[in-house]
């Protein structure tokens, strides 16, 4: 029960931090609480692909379904280094045997995109932060105008 309660607040948290967006105040600046959504899809936000928008593959982060039922995310955090957007990622298995996955991260400012992933393989009880860099992206911009989404890859995609 609790671990798939747990499931169940992973996958809302990337809704929840969505609909917040720019909410509250003296918020830690690490805590991307103002990235906005992907937009409304009028083809030049990065909608869904539904709504005419450019993220083509990259839908809710629950879809496609956990290649584990073991691991979750359990938070990640936008950082500045050297000028360079770094995402951290936390990964923790809470089942009852090792899990092992790829975690894909999607990123969107302005118009450009860039997708990254990075292979989890972690034992039970075990926690893990994965850091994604991206050279050609500031934090500022993607605050200021993008999306950040991270999200299992399915084992059948790029097959």
């Amino acid at each position: 029960m609790e671990r798939t309660r747990r499931r169940l607040l992973a996958a809302t948290g990337g809704g929840l931090l969505a609909a917040l967006a720019g909410c509250g105040s003296g918020v830690d600046e690490r805590t991307p609480s103002s990235v906005p959504d992907a937009g409304d899809g009028d083809g030049s936000d990065g909608g869904t692909p539904e709504e005419g928008g450019t993220n083509v593959g990259f839908p809710d982060r629950t879809s496609p379904p956990d290649p584990t039922p073991n691991l979750s995310f359990d938070d990640f955090r936008l950082l500045d280094r050297d000028g360079r957007l770094v995402v951290e990622v936390d990964v923790v298995n809470d089942g009852d045997e090792p899990g092992s996955a790829t975690v894909e991260l999607y990123v969107r400012a302005g118009d450009r995109e860039r997708l990254r992933e990075r292979a989890v393989s972690l034992d039970v009880g075990e926690s893990e932060t994965y850091a994604f860099e991206f050279e050609d992206f500031t934090r500022e911009a993607v605050f200021a105008d993008g999306t950040v989404r991270p999200r299992w890859k399915s084992a059948s995609e790029g097959e």
